[in-house]
């Protein structure tokens, strides 16, 4: 079981990958951000995110391979199978995960995310409320506008 099980919490809910016969759960308060999974079946891999937490689970092995705890709202994952990558996606950061759950590169920014996407499988681009946007280098991590 994920989450904080002795918290504030009005949701619960339990993880199922057949095809490796994995199963697990979950703790959290629902503030409208529904949990996301990226399941990587070469790997073995489970990235969940929710609340204000990102968890990789080696499935095979059933242990953790990394709990981060996050200082903003966890939005969602965005998989980028060109560059092995996953990149989690925050209220107000960016992390980028290799598919072992290796973090390749992490970026606190100072204003709320409002919208982002992947330009050509090479470049995460942030768009702020006011509109302002800022580009970055998946696998580095470097601002290139």
């Amino acid at each position: 079981m994920f989450g904080d099980v002795k918290g504030n919490n009005n949701r619960f809910e339990v993880i199922t990958v057949s095809e490796v016969n994995f199963e697990c759960g979950i703790a959290y308060y629902d503030c409208g951000i529904k949990p996301h999974i990226v399941v990587k079946d070469k790997n073995n891999k489970l990235f969940l995110g929710f609340e204000k937490n990102i968890i990789c689970v080696d499935m095979s092995l059933d242990n953790i391979v990394f709990e981060k705890k996050l200082t903003s709202i966890f939005y969602e994952f965005i998989e980028v199978q060109s560059q092995n990558a996953v990149i989690a996606i925050c209220e107000l950061d960016i992390y980028v995960f290799n598919y072992e759950g290796k973090i390749l590169w992490e970026m606190g920014l100072r204003e709320v995310i409002n919208e982002f996407y992947v330009i050509e499988d090479e470049k995460l681009c942030i768009v702020y409320d006011d509109g302002d946007e800022l580009i970055f280098s998946i696998t580095e991590g470097k601002v290139i506008n």
